[in-house]
């Protein structure tokens, strides 16, 4: 099992995807700084400096996530299954569900990478723009305590959701095994699952956008253990749901 872990993360990580996000993220906070320094000078001091800048980037790129998780799942499952080269795995002693799990490690390990590179990069961006400041803010609003850990509490709260989002993504891969249409779909839920009716508490997007400011000001901890059982709802679920669809899906021809 460990052996197909690394296999899949080595696939995962050599791939020229992975190295455009890890650019994207980067100019995706240039191109932040830009905007804010289009504003006036004062509110760009009342609202931003280089240990604030992480949070506000975190705030603002979940987007960026759904659609990193979405094409990684794709590369993973549906592009290996359309090139066969899903079925050289199958074809060692090794169970489906080894396979699939193995697959969902690589995929958290690479949501895990992008989201500790932003943070890195972000403190870089900021301090270099705005200078690292003498308080850490969120949306404006002044955050006690170690600047750094705060941050740090902030990004780990917001892979729990996006781990339930990519064992979702994943799942779509192995039904659909077509890498364009894992895409879409996710970005389709991504985008318009918010503007159904459905409860926010049992949103997955809800969650990748409103989490980890939940856990950074301080939730009642019922709240937060509630949000976290549906992250852990939302990965569980689907990952049984691939094992079990993979055991009956046929990539061996």
């Amino acid at each position: 099992m460990l052996g197909l872990v690394k296999n899949e993360c080595y696939k995962v990580f050599r791939r020229g995807k992975f190295a455009l996000f890890l650019g994207a993220v980067p100019a995706l906070q240039i191109i932040t700084v830009f905007q804010v320094l289009t504003r006036s000078p004062d509110q760009n001091a009342a609202e931003l400096n280089g240990q604030s800048f992480p949070l506000h980037m975190i705030g603002s790129q979940p987007l960026i996530m759904a659609l990193f998780i979405a094409v990684i799942a794709a590369d993973l499952m549906a592009e290996e299954y359309r090139s066969g080269t899903l079925k050289l795995a199958l074809l060692r002693p090794v169970g489906r569900s080894q396979v699939m799990a193995a697959k969902a490690v690589a995929l958290v390990a690479a949501v895990i990478a992008l989201a500790g590179f932003s943070v890195m990069a972000a403190y870089a961006t900021g301090t270099l723009a705005f200078g690292w400041g003498d308080r850490l803010l969120a949306d404006g609003v002044p955050v006690t305590g170690d600047g750094v850990a705060a941050t740090l509490k902030a990004a780990a709260a917001q892979l729990a959701p996006c781990m339930g989002f990519g064992m979702l993504a994943l799942f779509l891969a192995l039904v659909t095994g077509h890498a364009g249409m894992t895409i879409g779909l996710s970005a389709a839920l991504y985008l318009f699952l918010p503007l159904t009716r459905m409860d926010p508490r049992y949103s997955i997007v809800h969650q990748m956008n409103g989490f980890h400011l939940a856990v950074l000001h301080g939730a009642p901890i019922r709240d937060v253990l509630a949000d976290l059982g549906v992250a852990a709802a939302y990965a569980v679920l689907f990952l049984a749901a691939g094992a079990f669809y993979m055991k009956r899906k046929d990539v061996l021809l």
